[in-house]
C-alpha cells in the first residue's frame, strides 16, 4: 500500500523515518516507535512469534510498530486536512539504550526538525486502562543521560 510518505532508511542501522507532509501549514510533529527484538528463545505460544531462532519480540515492539503504521495510514488518507508535517521515527536498539542516541549522532535532526515528539510504551494492564508516569522515559529510563 502506497501511503504517499517519504521514507528514509539511511540515518542509522535499521532505523526508518517516514515523512508525511500535510496540505496545510502547521506544526511538525513526530511519532516515535521503538523496534527491537530480544536475544532469547523464550517459548512463545502465539502464531505471530518470531521465526528466527534466538530472536523474540517480547516486550511489545510489534505493537509499537503497528500503532505507528496505523497512525500513518489514517493520517495519509486524510492528508488534505492535515496541518503541518508528521514524522514517523522507527527507532532500533531501545533495549540496549543506544538506538536513539545513535540516530541523533547520525544526523536525525539534520534530516527532520520536529516541534514535538510523542511516543508510548505498552505494558500488561487491564483492557481499557492507560497508565501515565510523570518524569519517566519509556520502559527502563528514569533520566536522560548524555
Amino acid at each position: 500500500m502506497d501511503l504517499g510518505i517519504e521514507v528514509k532508511t539511511d540515518i542509522y542501522g535499521h532505523s526508518i523515518v517516514g515523512i508525511l507532509n500535510g496540505k496545510k501549514k502547521g506544526k511538525k510533529i513526530s511519532w516515535r516507535a521503538e523496534m527491537d527484538a530480544l536475544p532469547n528463545d523464550f517459548p512463545d505460544e502465539v502464531e505471530f512469534k518470531s521465526k528466527i531462532k534466538g530472536v523474540q519480540h517480547g516486550c511489545g515492539h510489534d505493537v509499537h510498530l503497528a500503532i505507528g503504521l496505523g497512525i500513518a495510514e489514517i493520517l495519509s488518507k486524510n492528508k488534505k486536512n492535515l496541518q503541518g508535517t508528521v514524522y514517523f521515527i522507527f527507532q532500533p536498539e531501545e533495549e540496549t539504550f543506544v538506538g536513539a542516541k545513535n540516530m541523533i549522532n547520525s544526523g536525525l535532526f539534520s534530516e527532520i526538525r520536529p516541534d514535538e515528539i510523542y511516543g508510548l510504551h505498552i505494558t500488561n494492564l487491564p483492557v481499557g486502562k492507560i497508565m501515565v508516569k510523570p518524569n519517566e522515559m519509556f520502559a527502563y529510563q528514569k533520566r536522560i543521560r548524555m
